[in-house]
């Protein structure tokens, strides 16, 4: 009876769920996904607080973990625009639109960036 609850409770299917994606995905990419997640989770919080040198340094790690990651790099964008970067911010931008060309925040931060310029021919 202790085996049939065992199987049947939520934190074994879970297990077994969280063991079966790192065995399709791999080890590494499972656990390259939640450092990146981790990073990027902070990132934003330095961002909602206004340390910006903070959230750039905690974006680029979650970017490092994790280069497919169209919100970490709009959001590493962001910082370095907060920043004065507008090289660094523009790179990001456009990453996060090649990687998710419907993602409507980069292209808003983008446009954003290119209004501070006065760039409206962009």
């Amino acid at each position: 009876i202790r085996v049939s609850r065992i199987l049947s409770s939520g934190w074994f299917k879970l297990s077994i769920a969280g063991i079966s994606a790192s065995v399709i995905l791999g080890t590494g990419w499972g656990i390259s996904l939640w450092v990146s997640n981790d990073y990027l989770r902070k990132g934003v919080q330095d961002l909602q607080a206004e340390q910006y040198q903070s959230a750039r340094a905690d974006l680029e790690t979650a970017v490092k973990w994790n280069t497919r990651s169209a919100v970490a790099h709009n959001n590493l964008g962001l910082s370095c625009y907060y920043l004065g970067d507008d090289d660094c911010a523009i790179s990001h931008y456009n990453r996060a639109i090649s990687l998710s060309p419907d993602y409507w925040q980069a292209y808003y931060n983008l446009g954003t960036l290119y209004d501070r310029q006065n760039r409206p021919d962009l």
